[in-house]
């Protein structure tokens, strides 16, 4: 993953948007593969969540 969430993370936060969540996944290449990884969909669905609280603030 190297500086990849770094990269995505600071031009963001100059823009003064708040990081209130991270996903890394790792390992996934093929198309639609990232279905078969149910704790990264789980995440997903509750960082979105987070995402939707903040927004309402």
């Amino acid at each position: 993953m190297g500086f990849t969430l770094d990269a995505m993370r600071r031009p963001l936060e100059a823009l003064g948007y708040e990081i209130i969540g991270e996903l890394p996944v790792f390992k996934v290449f093929d198309k639609a593969r990232v279905k078969e990884q149910k704790s990264t969909l789980i995440r997903a669905v509750e960082l979105g969540s987070d995402l939707a609280k903040s927004i309402e603030k």
